[in-house]
C-alpha cells in the first residue's frame, strides 16, 4: 500500500543548471524524495525536454547563457503551462526576481540554495497539485 501511495506522489521535476554540481545535488537530493528528475545544462535542451514530457514541476537557473536564455522561462511556461516553473537566481537585484515571475516564474528560489528549504517548498507544491487533481 505505501508503493501505491509513494507512486501516486511521485513528481516529475525537470531541472536546468549549468553548473554539474549543482546539477548532481539537485538530482541526488529531489531523488531521495522519491520524485523523478530529468536534468539539462543547456536551455536548448530544456526546450527539448519540455516540448517531449510533462513535468510537474520546473526549476530553471537564471543566470544560464546561451541564444534564447533570456526568453527560457517563457518558453517553458508555454511548453509547461500545468507545470509550477520555479526561477533560481544568485543573490541579486530586486528587478532580476521581478524579471523572473514577470517571464513566466511562478515561484522564485535564490542561490545559494537552502537544500532543506527547497525540499520543503518541492513538497509544497506537491500536495498543491495532488489537492487539485485528485
Amino acid at each position: 500500500m505505501d508503493a501505491m501511495v509513494i507512486n501516486r506522489n511521485l513528481l516529475s521535476i525537470l531541472v536546468v543548471d549549468q553548473d554539474k554540481d549543482m546539477l548532481d545535488l539537485l538530482e541526488d537530493e529531489i531523488t531521495d524524495m522519491g520524485h523523478r528528475v530529468t536534468r539539462v545544462s543547456e536551455e536548448l535542451n530544456a526546450i527539448v525536454k519540455a516540448s517531449e514530457e510533462r513535468f510537474d514541476i520546473v526549476i530553471a537557473q537564471m543566470e544560464i547563457s546561451g541564444p534564447i536564455a533570456s526568453r527560457l522561462l517563457t518558453y517553458l511556461k508555454r511548453l509547461q503551462p500545468e507545470a509550477s516553473i520555479v526561477a533560481m537566481t544568485g543573490l541579486g537585484p530586486e528587478s532580476a526576481i521581478r524579471e523572473a515571475l514577470k517571464s513566466g516564474a511562478d515561484y522564485h528560489v535564490a542561490k545559494p540554495i537552502a537544500m532543506e528549504s527547497l525540499k520543503d517548498f518541492i513538497s509544497h507544491l506537491g500536495r498543491e497539485r495532488f489537492k487539485h487533481t485528485g
